[in-house]
């Protein structure tokens, strides 16, 4: 049995859309092209051959205009391709030379702390030096 739910009013929308769509585009043309054929039947012949003449030097100025923005697009297109790759290229640059500046600051840091843990090392080593030597011996 059939069952009525949302998909079947969402079905009737959309058909009563295409109903309204199809009657503005599709069968209002159609039955302007019946008058132009009444038309043609009456003996306007040169109206319509003049008419394809007008249709076929706009749909080539339109072709011809089409081209042309074609081209525009991939120009601009090319260019921007261009400008983003420069742009990448300054990025990696200025990333590369940011690493370089922390990599040479983290060195000179861990030089810096190698000569404090050297220094501090021998102190302590000559601390601990004393120390052995006072044990054994006795003495200060």
């Amino acid at each position: 049995m059939i069952s009525l739910n949302y998909s079947f009013f969402v079905q009737l929308a959309i058909f009563l859309f295409l109903v309204v769509i199809l009657h503005q585009f599709l069968f209002k043309p159609i039955l302007k092209i019946w008058e132009k054929r009444e038309e043609l039947t009456e003996g306007s012949l040169k109206k319509t051959e003049q008419l394809k003449q007008e249709l076929e030097e706009l749909s080539q100025k339109l072709e011809e205009k089409l081209g042309q923005a074609k081209e525009q697009a991939k120009a601009r297109q090319e260019k921007l391709k261009q400008e983003l790759l420069n742009q990448q290229e300054e990025m990696v640059k200025k990333a590369r030379s940011e690493t370089s500046e922390m990599i040479a600051e983290l060195r000179e840091r861990i030089a810096l702390e190698y000569q404090q843990a050297l220094k501090e090392a021998k102190e302590q080593a000559e601390r601990l030096g004393e120390e052995i030597a006072e044990k054994i011996l006795g003495k200060a």
